[in-house]
């Protein structure tokens, strides 16, 4: 149950934070979801309120939310017989990540995986190029399967990397089996030499 808050002074929230005023069913983390903020943040710039007695019409200081920045995005192109598939990752960062860059694979018009052969997803993967003779560094990422009405199914998945790629690097899409860890031939491939900013 709620409590209406009383007090009509507004205080003054640090740089870099904003006030919030309490609206009913408002939890700190239910705040963090909708705006996209770290629940952690909104505990850290609120020292004085218990998340547990929050009242409607109280006044908190939220964290302005995070300013995403492009890395870059490329596209990824059809491999042998598949021209009509095609898709993208996008590169980007943030200004609360403290693990990286956020790397998104999206593609369309793939077949199904099973049609490939023993295979039931796909799998993203980015190639990060060694001196040599040490072998590519390679992030991967399962993709999940959207599907919507009247729209064409996209498989997309997100990876966290520790900085961003190199021009000489690579993304691709390739079928895989999640039961057996078996990866097939790469249908989408590209490099970041051309990498859109």
């Amino acid at each position: 149950m709620y409590l209406q808050y009383n007090n009509p002074s507004l205080r003054s929230c640090p740089i870099g934070a904003s006030p919030y005023i309490i609206q009913p069913g408002d939890t700190f983390w239910l705040i963090s979801q909708r705006l996209g903020v770290p629940v952690d943040r909104i505990i850290a710039l609120n020292p004085g309120v218990d998340p547990r007695f929050l009242m409607i019409g109280q006044q908190i200081c939220i964290p302005e939310p995070p300013i995403i920045r492009l890395f870059c995005t490329i596209p990824l192109l059809p491999i042998g017989g598949h021209q009509r598939a095609g898709g993208s990752v996008w590169i980007r960062e943030d200004e609360f990540s403290v693990t990286g860059y956020s790397t998104l694979f999206a593609a369309t018009f793939l077949p199904e995986p099973q049609t490939l052969g023993d295979f039931n997803a796909y799998i993203g993967r980015l190639n990060i190029a060694q001196p040599y003779p040490d072998p590519p560094i390679i992030h991967s990422v399962i993709l999940t399967r959207i599907e919507r009405p009247i729209h064409q199914v996209t498989w997309a998945g997100t990876r966290i990397l520790p900085e961003g790629p190199m021009p000489t690097d690579t993304a691709e899409i390739r079928p895989y089996n999640t039961n057996t860890d078996v990866i097939g031939p790469a249908l989408l491939r590209n490099t970041f030499q051309k990498c859109k900013r």
